[in-house]
């Protein structure tokens, strides 16, 4: 999708007008990046609309970095991505550093990982095991008790046996799924898989679970006890929730 609107609505909120480049490399885009003054911003076109940005592909990160005298990184949520926005890019940028936002985010992880106050329960979301996969096995030795959530819970699911239908499974990680919970439930973790379900799929939720003759929680808000640290990593859904617990 365009990042037209992102523009107008940045625009708003610093309060200056945003231009919207024709596209994220290029002729014309070097021309835009060229004729600006201080003070000016320029955003340029989405960058997934060339398929080299998630290929990581150098020749791209090239032309990307030709825009610019410092790169700088203030995503951490795509930090893991091997992109050419996030990785190739630094090879070619004449100073690469860490944002602000990317340089805190560090920092509290560090802090919630090395010196945590306990009890600390990880929540982990998102579509896909194999983009989390590094965090949850560094994780696994870390914290008291795993949330784990989103369609990726379904691939957890599935090596514990669980017919999935059409859901969303990583087949080629089924097997590495099953050791997670394996080595998770030899240390002690308190492990907890829970699906995000919206409530008019509840009738159909309840039949798996007396299928699976697995015991089923509906939770309609989680309340978070006093002095209990939550490390979240990835979104999880507001509907409501089903657990699964202890396999």
């Amino acid at each position: 999708m365009s990042l037209a609107p992102i523009a107008k609505r940045l625009g708003r909120l610093i309060e200056k007008e945003v231009r919207i480049a024709p596209d994220s490399i290029g002729t014309a885009v070097q021309d835009l990046v060229g004729n600006l003054v201080d003070g000016d911003v320029l955003l340029l076109e989405n960058l997934r609309f060339h398929s080299e940005e998630q290929a990581n592909d150098d020749e791209f990160a090239r032309e990307l970095a030709s825009l610019c005298d410092i790169y700088i990184n203030n995503a951490f949520a795509v930090s893991h991505r091997e992109h050419a926005s996030v990785v190739a890019i630094t090879k070619f940028a004449p100073q690469s550093a860490a944002g602000f936002l990317l340089i805190k985010e560090l920092d509290y992880f560090h802090s919630a990982m090395d010196n945590p106050r306990r009890p600390l329960v990880a929540i982990v979301g998102g579509a896909k095991v194999s983009s989390k996969l590094g965090a949850l096995k560094n994780m696994l030795s870390r914290v008291n008790k795993f949330i784990i959530g989103g369609a990726m819970a379904n691939t957890f699911l599935k090596s514990q046996g669980f017919n999935l239908g059409k859901s969303l499974v990583e087949e080629d990680l089924v097997e590495e799924a099953g050791e997670i919970m394996k080595q998770a439930i030899s240390e002690g973790e308190d492990y907890e898989l829970l699906f995000t379900v919206k409530a008019e799929n509840w009738r159909a939720v309840e039949k798996l679970a007396l299928d699976c003759d697995t015991p089923l929680t509906r939770i309609g808000q989680v309340v978070v006890q006093p002095g209990l640290r939550l490390f979240d990593n990835g979104h999880l859904a507001t509907e409501p929730l089903v657990s699964w617990q202890h396999f």
